[in-house]
């Protein structure tokens, strides 16, 4: 027995040994097949409305507000996002001072007066100090969130200023899309913040006409009756509502500043293929974009009114109703040339019913999938910023260590810019006691008069071959003020490049290389 029993053991052990050999050789595979490329969209939204991300809670000190945020930024920079998407107006109230809607309620204790300090100015400086990109998130058309109450809304709230522009649907109150007034008044609204401030993009969350309440109709059949002509039907004229007004407010951010990207973010799924045989996705949703929001955002695509969408796919990979996989493929069919980058429910994570969320590998491999599709779909979005902060399910590992090991550059948009800016000149390296130090000059602008936004520091060894396009060697991404480097790990023999990033992410082409033993005076 003892003989035979060791026998056993032996082939068992080397059954494991051959099925784990097979599995390190399919990760491997995978993994091979999955880079970290050197340019993707990576993207954290920060929620303010009820202090879900930040601030943490009511009643907080500038002093305090501004160490949460920096302590959140320098996390993500940690974890390799580049991009963060804060919401500045999250129901009529603002995280800014506006011209014509009071102080939200989570910023500050004072409507009126706000904080001692403009939180959308500081956000932004602190972002553009990190090399990230800063999204301003606003809700369209929310007016009021069911944890407040109409009473306790500032004198200068829309709900009493233009109580005809309001419809209560459930416990919130909403800004009626159908009447043209509110919809020049809120593209009036974001135009202020790209007017004001050196925002990379307005984002638009998927709040158009409100998710449908069983046996609740949205009370705008008199707003129908006075705005729709006589051939429309109701279903049509709200969808044509939301049409013109990302219609309008693309055309208005042109032309304020041609470079500020419109981006939205739409319920995951389009329509399903029952409704739509021909352009739906293999799905059964109970809602959908088209249908529940009035939001048709293939449309949206096709004219060109929208530079990116980040749907919300929140459901996992083996969820029946709406399989991740699915949508993500439907998505990058219908790109029509614009930037899809897909969101993902890190906030799930360990915490659904759906039992597939369990395992800490889902949202994982949910991006690995979307980078098979990397020609049509750029990068991924995560909500919300809790999850990655508390590293739920290891997430927060799982990116640093290995999805986001190397940074990435974001995606650039011909369509908006495609001129790059000219290389930086006389790179110098010397040797300190702390390491090596660069310094370089800002180049002359380039054909489109542009001078550089952000530069990019790459590292080689001795005898590695220079090569950029390997995310691998980006040492630093820096503000486009900056132009001198300390790498406190520096070796004498290792060598430097140093290019130039516009607004747009335009890269310069690489003009020179540095020895760190290359001594210079300072």
């Amino acid at each position: 027995m003892p003989l035979i029993h060791k026998q056993i053991n032996k082939q068992a052990l080397r059954i494991f040994c051959w099925q784990l050999a097979l599995l390190y050789s399919l990760f491997s595979k995978v993994y091979a097949q999955n880079p970290s490329p050197k340019r993707e969209f990576r993207g954290v939204w920060v929620s303010t409305v009820a202090n879900l991300d930040w601030p943490s809670q009511k009643g907080l000190s500038a002093r305090q507000q501004q160490n949460e945020f920096i302590e959140i930024l320098d996390h993500l920079k940690k974890c390799g996002i580049n991009t963060v998407i804060v919401q500045v107006r999250p129901a009529a109230n603002t995280l800014y001072p506006s011209n014509s809607e009071p102080w939200s309620e989570w910023i500050t204790n004072d409507p009126e007066r706000g904080p001692n300090y403009d939180p959308v100015e500081f956000m932004i400086y602190e972002c553009r100090r990190r090399g990230m990109e800063f999204h301003a998130w606003f809700n369209p058309f929310r007016a009021m969130y069911y944890t407040q109450s109409r009473e306790e809304l500032p004198e200068n709230h829309l709900a009493h200023l233009k109580p005809e522009w309001i419809v209560t649907y459930g416990s919130t109150l909403y800004l009626n899309p159908g009447i043209p007034e509110v919809r020049q008044y809120v593209i009036e609204q974001i135009t202020e913040v790209v007017r004001k401030y050196n925002v990379d993009a307005v984002h638009l969350d998927d709040y158009f006409y409100p998710y449908p309440i069983p046996g609740r109709p949205f009370e705008d059949k008199h707003t129908f009756s006075e705005f729709a002509s006589n051939t429309e039907n109701l279903h049509n004229w709200r969808r044509a509502n939301i049409d013109q007004f990302v219609q309008a407010l693309h055309e208005a951010i042109q032309q304020e500043k041609k470079h500020v990207k419109l981006g939205i973010s739409p319920f995951g799924v389009w329509r399903n293929k029952e409704e739509d045989p021909q352009f739906g996705s293999a799905t059964e949703a109970n809602v959908t974009a088209f249908d529940a929001n009035y939001a048709d955002v293939r449309k949206w695509l096709q004219k060109h009114w929208v530079d990116y969408v980040i749907p919300q796919i929140y459901w996992s990979q083996q969820f029946p109703e709406a399989p991740f996989g699915v949508l993500a493929r439907w998505w990058a069919q219908n790109h029509f040339n614009r930037h899809v980058y897909t969101g993902h429910a890190a906030y799930k994570i360990q915490n659904n019913a759906d039992s597939t969320w369990n395992n800490p590998e889902e949202l994982p491999a949910q991006i690995r999938l979307t980078r098979t599709l990397h020609q049509s779909i750029q990068g991924n979005a995560l909500f919300s910023c809790k999850s990655v902060l508390h590293n739920t399910g290891h997430l927060s590992d799982s990116l640093q260590e290995h999805l986001f090991q190397y940074p990435a550059l974001i995606p650039t948009m011909p369509w908006k810019d495609n001129t790059p800016p000219l290389a930086p000149k006389k790179l110098k390296t010397r040797k300190k006691q702390n390491g090596i130090k660069l310094k370089w000059h800002k180049p002359a602008p380039a054909e489109d008069g542009e001078r550089p936004y952000r530069y990019i520091i790459y590292k080689f060894k001795e005898k590695e071959v220079i090569n950029i396009n390997h995310p691998r060697h980006i040492l630093a991404v820096l503000p486009g003020c900056q132009r001198w480097f300390l790498d406190q790990q520096g070796q004498d023999t290792d060598r430097y490049v140093v290019t130039a990033l516009d607004r747009m992410n335009n890269e310069s082409r690489l003009f020179e290389v540095s020895l760190a033993n290359h001594h210079s005076s300072d």
